[in-house]
C-alpha cells in the first residue's frame, strides 16, 4: 500500500560487512520511503513537502551513502545515511512471530468432566452433528415463514 503515487525509484546498495540492497521510493506528496524486501525500514518527509522530480543514491564528496533529491522547483536536497544505520535489523524484527508468542500460556489441567465430554463427543459426534443440522434447518424454515408472513400481511 502506498499513500500516493510513486514518482521516482532508486536502488540503495551499501557495501559494508556485506552488500545490502534496498529500494528508495519518492512519492507524489513529497515523502520518501525506504523498503528492504517487503518491509518499510525508513521514511522521510522534507519540509514543505515539495513535489519531487527525481532522486539518486550514491557517493557524494567523502560520503559513500548520500541521497540527492531534486525537486520540481529546481532545488536540490542532500540526505546523508548515517554509518550506523541498520537497514536489515528493522526488517528482521518486524517479520516473523511476535515476541509474545514465546510466553507460555497458563493452560488449566484436564478435569474429569472435560475428559468425559470429549469421550461423549467422540462416541456420539455423528448424531450430535445431525441434530445440530436439523435444528439449523428448522430455524431457517421458521425465519423464512415469518418473512413471508410479514410480506403478505404487510406488517
Amino acid at each position: 500500500y502506498l499513500p500516493s503515487p510513486a514518482v521516482a525509484l532508486e536502488c540503495l546498495q551499501l557495501e559494508r560487512q556485506r552488500v545490502i540492497s534496498a529500494s528508495i521510493v519518492a512519492m507524489q506528496d513529497g515523502s520518501i520511503r525506504v523498503y528492504y524486501g517487503k518491509h518499510m525500514v525508513g521514511a522521510y518527509s522534507p519540509r514543505g513537502a515539495e513535489p519531487i522530480a527525481g532522486l539518486r543514491f550514491g557517493a557524494y564528496g567523502r560520503e559513500d551513502a548520500v541521497l540527492a533529491v531534486s525537486f520540481q522547483s529546481g532545488a536540490l536536497g542532500i540526505k546523508i545515511l548515517p554509518r550506523t544505520a541498520d537497514l536489515e535489523g528493522n526488517a528482521a524484527s518486524s517479520s516473523g512471530p511476535p515476541s509474545e508468542q514465546d510466553v507460555p500460556l497458563a493452560v488449566p489441567r484436564k478435569t474429569r468432566l472435560y475428559v468425559e465430554q470429549t469421550q461423549r463427543e467422540r462416541e456420539q459426534g455423528v448424531d450430535m452433528h445431525r441434530i445440530f443440522q436439523r435444528d439449523l434447518c428448522k430455524l431457517r424454515l421458521s425465519t423464512a415463514r415469518a418473512y413471508v408472513k410479514v410480506l403478505t400481511d404487510g406488517q
